[in-house]
């Protein structure tokens, strides 16, 4: 009888795993196909950057670093280690004649500072100031750094963006309509709520067998989890 309540047990425990892995499996898929990709017929995206080694533009004109921007793919920039300045400038194009509500996700919430800016007549307009290292950010900003772009339609819109890092200097870009964006947040949140739930559950299958059969190693085990 003891015996069938443990088999019952992990079953049970590997029931709700293999549910959680599903419900991760699944939200990866579908956040693959809620961003607008540059095969899209309705938004031409065209991105260039460079590097700054010197971090000497910071608060310059834009006239005076416009002609380092190379062109490049979308999220194809070769990017270094190290702590230089890096800029990309983003011309977005609608190609409908109908109002685009979009959202840019700048995909590396581990990035210290990313500014902003839209470009207006040559000149560089501040819409947002982000980063781990800004105080005051809010925790959807630090976790999915992000601004809103309007584009009317057969608009056109260009953004410059400077990012600076300790860590890793990526800036994997992506691009959504505002409302799958929301489902993106939810996918994001849901993805990270199962991790949480996996951990849970595992110290307290951990916790159970402990129980059972009073051997120390379990709760070295569950302290391992949490500790991870």
């Amino acid at each position: 009888m003891k015996k069938a309540g443990s088999w019952a047990i992990t079953g049970c425990v590997l029931f709700i795993l293999f549910s959680l892995l599903w419900g991760i499996k699944s939200s990866f898929d579908r956040i693959n196909e809620l961003n607008i990709n540059t095969n899209n017929l309705q938004l031409k995206i065209d991105q260039a950057y460079f590097v700054d080694d010197k971090n000497q533009f910071v608060n310059s004109n834009y006239s005076e670093f416009k002609s380092r921007f190379r062109p490049t793919k979308l999220n194809y920039s070769k990017i270094e280690f190290g702590e230089s300045d890096v800029w990309y400038q983003l011309k977005f194009r609608n190609l409908t004649t109908t109002k685009m509500n979009l959202v840019l996700l700048l995909d590396n919430p581990m990035l210290d500072y990313i500014d902003i800016y839209e470009l207006k007549n040559n000149d560089l307009h501040v819409l947002s100031k982000l980063g781990d290292k800004r105080k005051n950010t809010e925790l959807e900003l630090l976790a999915l750094p992000h601004s809103v772009i309007e584009l009317n339609g057969s608009g056109e819109m260009e953004m410059v963006i400077r990012t600076n890092s300790k860590g890793t200097p990526n800036l994997p870009i992506s691009i959504f309509t505002d409302e799958n964006f929301e489902q993106y947040k939810s996918m994001v949140f849901l993805i990270w709520g199962s991790f949480v739930g996996i951990v849970i559950l595992m110290s307290i299958y951990n916790i159970i067998l402990f129980v059972g059969v009073k051997d120390k190693l379990y709760l070295i085990y569950v302290g391992y989890i949490f500790a991870f």
